[in-house]
């Protein structure tokens, strides 16, 4: 209950803002299985990759998945890999 909160408080202190949360997979799962109406004592039948962005909306109490599991920024070539060419 306490994830919900934090996005009632988000609710309440910025309408209409982007926020920016960083936090690890256990808290994804949660909200996944929030937004997409999943038991939380099911088995989880979607990945959490590793620094794998992830984009929820919130609108009028409800969170809905915009974007899951996007990792397209890690085929790039990294900054280390072009100042070693």
């Amino acid at each position: 209950s306490r994830i919900l909160n934090f996005f009632f408080l988000l609710d309440q202190l910025n309408e209409s803002h982007t926020v920016l949360c960083i936090t690890h997979g256990g808290v994804l799962d949660l909200l996944y299985r929030i937004a997409n109406n999943k038991p939380i004592n099911s088995p989880r039948e979607w990945s959490i990759p590793n620094t794998g962005v992830n984009l929820f909306n919130y609108i009028s109490k409800k969170i809905f998945v915009e974007k899951w599991a996007e990792i397209s920024h890690l085929e790039q070539n990294s900054f280390f890999e072009k100042i070693s060419n």
